[in-house]
């Protein structure tokens, strides 16, 4: 029997690289090429739900300029396949795509590709993949107490499922 939902995390990517002699947005290029073939095999096993962890917050914040903004730059051409190609894993497995982390801190290019795969693949119910990006855990956290002193007191069970995510 196989689990209805996978979480994968994205690292390595780099030391791969480095051991390739190459340089390491290269290895964050091939680290995608594999996400999408583990999406492609999840979705033709029947799983449901995938959470990708692509990028912390932390490597957000301290990644090296040049390395960020190319990975930054392949996960907006990854955006417009997604938005562009009928054959993209996405697309043929009828992907719904969401978007989890502080996604307002990353280019505002980048941002409207996201609201635009969201928006272009919300009807898909046969399986969901949530990408973590610019995600830390121990923010959402934080995040979640300060939200929850806020509305502490009204707090209620349908107040609670309206958390931020």
């Amino acid at each position: 029997m196989l689990p209805q939902h996978v979480g994968i995390i994205l690292d390595g990517n780099r030391r791969f690289a480095r051991e390739l002699m190459k340089r390491p947005w290269l290895g964050h290029k091939m680290g995608l090429e594999k996400a999408r073939t583990v999406l492609e095999w999840a979705c033709e096993r029947g799983i449901r739900y995938v959470t990708a962890y692509v990028l912390s917050l932390e490597n957000f914040q301290t990644r090296p300029k040049r390395e960020l903004r190319m990975i930054l730059e392949y996960f907006g051409e990854e955006m417009d396949n997604i938005l562009t190609s009928a054959d993209h894993v996405i697309n043929r497995f009828a992907v719904q795509v969401r978007f989890i982390g502080r996604t307002h801190i990353l280019p505002d290019e980048l941002q409207e590709k996201m609201k635009r795969v969201e928006q272009k693949t919300k009807n898909n119910k046969k399986h969901t993949i949530n990408i973590a990006i610019a995600y830390g855990g121990q923010q959402e956290l934080v995040d979640a107490r300060t939200w929850t002193r806020r509305c502490s007191r009204n707090i209620s069970t349908r107040t609670a499922s309206r958390t931020p995510t």
